[in-house]
């Protein structure tokens, strides 16, 4: 059971695992997983060797019971030998042929299954880095350009991205604002090379992003989820995941600058807080407060965040606002954005529309010149009045 929860929590959090290069880390706490199952399955066997055997004397001694059963009623009277051996061996054909069916098409359930699940991880494609890449460690906030890029999921489908092109400017804050569905986890996912373009180019610093070091690439670059992604464990294994080698300073340091805080727990005993399954036991605001805090503790020169108040009230929204205007000096800041204070925090916007880059500029100028971004922004404001 353990092995198959840590196995779909891994699967679920891939793009979390990918964005800090903690693969490794997690394959390592797989494998003594499955370590640990495999010793299990030992056992259990040594359990049904045991058991068969015993089984089998058992099911013998209720035949023979039938037997002498039998053998009293011929012996009375009650029943004709011939009945009795005819019973007897009719039985014998069927309790065993029923049973070898029973457990064969149970087994062959249980075999298909697997197979299936398998096959969907045999089929994800790894990722490898080129022999030709070149490692780019960014020293200063980088500037990100997409150029004509197109991007599709799969053959077939629509293109989630058309001729997009903009820049964001380096060290500033920059927003992508649009409905949902238009386009903006896409561009993030790309700007992690989650995947690549169809067509086009991505660069950073000019260099063209698919040439880069994935690994290298990643160790300056931090992503937070829409759905914050938190792992069974501690609160200071899941800070960790930013920076394996954090002091336990440094990720408190971290936790008290995106304001965690959890009722009836102390800062001295926060780190060792066990979060539950999946950060069950864990509210949507404090997941998100650590999803920032890894992303904090890294100290990224680009930090992409997806979302990061979607799940949280209005005051915590503000604390967080305030939070990624601070907290994050010489570092290129870029988030999709659906809230108003999020928007107004960009010192750039960039409007994006089923796939389509409509405009880009600031605040002021967009209200001017872009109907699509103002209707936006007065659906919020009119909400906000209400």
């Amino acid at each position: 059971m353990g092995m198959t929860l840590n196995i779909q929590e891994s699967a679920s959090a891939m793009r979390m695992l990918k964005a800090y290069n903690a693969i490794e880390g997690e394959k390592r706490k797989l494998y003594d997983t499955i370590s640990q199952a495999f010793h299990s399955g030992k056992k259990l066997i040594y359990l049904y060797s045991s058991l068969g055997p015993i089984t089998q004397i058992l099911s013998q001694l209720g035949n023979v019971l039938a037997i002498l059963y039998g053998a009293y009623q011929v012996a009375s009277g009650s029943m004709e030998f011939a009945t009795l051996v005819m019973f007897l061996m009719y039985f014998s054909y069927f309790s065993s042929a029923t049973t070898s069916i029973a457990s064969a098409v149970g087994q062959f359930q249980q075999a298909l299954v697997g197979a299936q699940r398998v096959d969907e991880f045999m089929m994800m494609e790894e990722e490898e880095n080129d022999a030709r890449s070149c490692a780019v460690t960014l020293i200063e906030a980088p500037v990100v350009s997409f150029n004509n890029v197109y991007h599709q999921y799969s053959l077939g489908q629509n293109y989630s991205l058309k001729a997009v092109s903009f820049n964001v400017p380096a060290g500033k804050i920059t927003a992508l604002v649009g409905e949902s569905g238009g386009g903006k986890t896409t561009c993030l996912g790309l700007m992690e090379r989650f995947f690549m373009p169809t067509s086009g180019k991505i660069t950073i610093n000019g260099n063209n992003l698919s040439e880069l070091d994935i690994s290298e690439l990643r160790n300056c670059v931090a992503f937070v989820e829409q759905e914050p992604c938190i792992l069974t464990g501690t609160i200071r294994d899941n800070v960790k995941l930013g920076k394996q080698t954090a002091t336990d300073e440094e990720i408190t340091f971290a936790l008290a600058q995106v304001g965690l805080c959890i009722t009836g727990v102390s800062q001295e005993n926060l780190l060792d807080r066990h979060v539950g399954e999946s950060g069950l036991s864990l509210s949507g605001g404090q997941k998100q407060r650590i999803a920032i805090a890894r992303a904090l503790i890294r100290t990224p020169k680009l930090l992409l965040m997806d979302e990061p108040t979607s799940s949280l009230d209005g005051l915590a929204e503000g604390e967080i606002s305030e939070l990624i205007r601070n907290r994050f000096p010489n570092t290129t800041l870029l988030y999709s954005a659906h809230r108003l204070s999020l928007i107004l925090e960009a010192d750039w916007i960039i409007v994006i529309k089923d796939g389509i880059v409509l405009d880009s500029g600031r605040h002021s100028d967009l209200m001017n010149r872009c109907k699509y971004y103002k209707k936006l922004v007065e659906a919020q404001s009119h909400g906000r009045a209400e």
